[in-house]
């Protein structure tokens, strides 16, 4: 498929999208194991999964790099926690 190409989305495929969309992955679930055509049904799943995460997902590099940042921040925070420190109980032998 070139560039200029418009892929046609199916009836199934718009239908699992929507289930994604709307977090009910059992009914995807459900509708793989009803569907008279396997072959058809991954197609459909993998375009619609595909298009859910361009949709609502950071790209990669974009997560990573939220990652990293959230990792400085929480080892920053872990660095500035102040431990209390009790005096050890004195020994019968030191009382």
């Amino acid at each position: 498929m070139t560039d200029q190409e418009v892929r046609e989305t199916t009836e199934q495929e718009t239908t699992i999208y929507d289930e994604l969309n709307s977090g009910n992955s059992m009914a995807v679930m459900i509708m793989q194991g009803e569907t008279e055509d396997p072959e058809q049904f991954q197609i459909d799943y993998q375009n619609a999964l595909a298009r859910y995460q361009n949709e609502h997902e950071m790209p990669e590099e974009e997560r990573e790099q939220a990652t990293a940042e959230a990792v400085v921040e929480e080892n920053t925070e872990a660095r500035e926690v102040t431990v209390e420190v009790v005096p050890d109980t004195p020994t019968q032998e030191e009382a």
